[in-house]
């Protein structure tokens, strides 16, 4: 408690020379005990309703092609037949809290899977410990950054998961088994949003598909090693292509696993025996030179490169890799850094200090 304590006042004390300050997410608990439509209740409580809703309805207009608009209606109106349970009972007491269509409960949860612009890092440091970080960035970032928090999923009192998400959406795309594993998970590139939007829904119409952030708490609630985790979202059938980085509790145990929508193209892992003691995924496969537009690889291994394996911990993890820029830029919403062998330490800070 006191090393948390100790990270906190670190991750303040950095950003106070800024005109805005990052400040720990929220966070929540979300009673896995109870009926999935009524889970999302008491977290609903801690949010303004109205201005929830003014957001979703916000992002769905600018990010959305009209005519999708009522195919996923469609789906919201026979949600059982092509989502699993507990998801879809859990997006219709949020469609109830929100007083929201079931079909845009749908659609803000498709489209926040296919528009994330993330960095991740898994990384071992020089003692075997592994640590996990994330910066992840959206393009309607300052609505989102209002709905960030951290949920600890209990069942009989005792804490399965942790995650980080946006009120409104059910999904994970940041989460740890506590001294399991911890997961990120980085969209793909692939092409235009409407165009990733139009795949999706096709593969959510004609198959089994899951969504992206439920294959990941499926893994967080249900798998209890590090290796079924990997087993898990390597093969498991997903809507969309999608980065899914995770971190163990052993020497060794960090993978980054490039997802195509039926099975793992490449699954790549730390090997320090050969100086490969960090990964860094951003949205580009690590085979493949990023983009010159969107270079956020190249600086984040020169940060991680300068500080040396001696080096990583939590609180260089966050203001030597994940603030530096263009690691930090404008979209930010939050960075999170977690070591599942330590379930203590994961923090998820809103980076209002991004600009």
């Amino acid at each position: 408690m006191f090393l948390m304590k100790t990270f906190l006042l670190l991750l303040t004390t950095i950003t106070l020379c800024t005109c805005r300050i990052a400040h720990e997410a929220p966070r929540y608990i979300l009673n896995l005990d109870l009926a999935p439509e009524k889970r999302w209740e008491s977290i609903a409580s801690h949010f303004n309703i109205h201005k929830v809703k003014e957001d979703v309805e916000f992002v769905i207009k600018q990010e959305v092609p009209a005519p999708l608009i009522p195919v996923v209606e469609l789906i919201g109106e026979n949600i059982d037949e092509y989502i699993p349970s507990p998801y879809s009972k859990e997006m219709l007491g949020l469609s109830r809290a929100l007083n929201m269509s079931l079909g845009d409960i749908v659609l803000v949860n498709l489209l926040y899977d296919v528009t994330a612009f993330c960095t991740s890092i898994v990384a071992e440091d020089s003692h075997g410990q592994i640590w996990h970080g994330r910066n992840l960035d959206y393009t309607f970032t300052e609505r989102l950054r209002n709905l960030t928090f951290v949920y600890d999923a209990q069942q009989n009192g005792t804490t399965v998961y942790t995650a980080t998400t946006f009120f409104g959406y059910i999904g994970a795309l940041t989460g740890m088994k506590p001294k399991a594993f911890s997961i990120s998970a980085d969209e793909r590139d692939q092409g235009k949003i409407w165009e990733n939007l139009m795949e999706l829904i096709n593969a959510l119409l004609t198959g089994q598909a899951s969504f992206v952030s439920f294959l990941i708490r499926d893994a967080i609630a249900n798998a209890n090693t590090y290796d079924e985790a990997v087993n898990m979202l390597s093969n498991g059938q997903i809507i969309a292509p999608v980065y899914y980085i995770i971190g163990g509790i052993r020497p060794g145990e960090g993978t980054v696993i490039t997802r195509d929508r039926l099975a793992a193209k490449d699954v790549w892992e730390l090997d320090s025996s050969n100086n490969r003691w960090f990964l860094v995924e951003t949205n580009y496969d690590h085979w493949l030179p990023p983009p010159k537009s969107d270079d956020r690889r190249d600086p984040a291994n020169h940060a991680l490169d300068s500080l040396t394996q001696s080096g990583i911990n939590a609180s260089n993890m966050y203001n030597k890799v994940f603030s530096i820029k263009p690691v930090l830029n404008s979209d930010t919403v939050y960075t999170a850094v977690m070591s599942a062998v330590e379930p203590d330490v994961y923090t998820t800070m809103v980076r209002y200090d991004a600009e």
